[in-house]
């Protein structure tokens, strides 16, 4: 799955930008660089759908790009985490099976689902099987 959405990168008057997305409400942030707002807005992005997920909701759709807008995304380890999320909620599998699925501790299993959290890939690897999924990586151009 793709976490791509279209955002308002808002130059300030004091220098620096305001990020918002329209998609996405409370996903607001700012960086004194383009580059670092661009960052900060992987990870307020990344949050909010964490967010969403973790209510059992389906993160929002994201709309077509406007002009003056700029494309999104979050990592590929916070894709990945959002999309083991977005898989358990479907199967109804709690926190608590997917630690019991894994034989390891529930903290580590909210650990391997917490957007930010480093999580090792064949970790990743292992939640996905122990629901009955797989990850596959697919590279585009930049």
């Amino acid at each position: 799955m793709k976490f791509r959405y279209p955002a308002n990168f808002e130059p300030e008057e004091e220098g620096g930008f305001t990020v918002t997305f329209p998609d996405v409400r409370g996903a607001i942030t700012c960086g004194d660089t383009h580059e670092e707002a661009y960052e900060l807005a992987q990870d307020a992005l990344a949050i909010m759908l964490e967010s969403a997920v973790r209510e059992g909701r389906v993160p929002p759709s994201a709309s077509r790009q406007k002009v003056g807008q700029t494309m999104v995304e979050v990592t590929a380890l916070d894709a990945s985490k959002l999309s083991l999320g977005i898989e358990m909620n479907n199967a109804r599998i709690t926190k608590t099976e997917l630690a019991t699925r894994l034989g390891i501790d529930e903290k580590e299993a909210r650990r391997i689902l917490a957007v930010g959290h480093n999580t090792k890939l064949d970790t990743l690897e292992a939640a996905f099987k122990a629901i009955g999924r797989k990850i596959t990586i697919q590279v585009e151009a930049a």
